[in-house]
């Protein structure tokens, strides 16, 4: 369910990182300052699905948001993950 699947993930570090770069790459957490109708849907589509991530995590994990948003402003969930890129070699 929606509910154990929210808990699992919000429920360690690794998780709520997960869900912070998910609602990240969704441009939640920016403003919207063009009124280009494209770009407004573009993003609006874009958002979607996080908003539902976002509501679950709220309905389901609300002590833990608080969990995540502290840790986003820690070194934590802000780094990127490390990829490592193929070498030319």
């Amino acid at each position: 369910t929606d509910k154990l699947i929210t808990e699992r993930l919000m429920s360690d570090t690794e998780g709520r990182r997960w869900v912070w770069l998910r609602l990240a790459d969704a441009q939640l957490f920016d403003e919207d300052t063009t009124f280009d109708a494209g770009w407004m849907a573009y993003r609006k589509g874009l958002r979607t699905p996080a908003l539902r991530l976002l509501r679950d995590v709220n309905r389901f994990t609300p002590r833990e948001y608080i969990t995540m948003t502290e840790e986003a402003t820690s070194v934590t969930l802000r780094q990127a993950p490390q990829e490592t890129e193929p070498s030319d070699e």
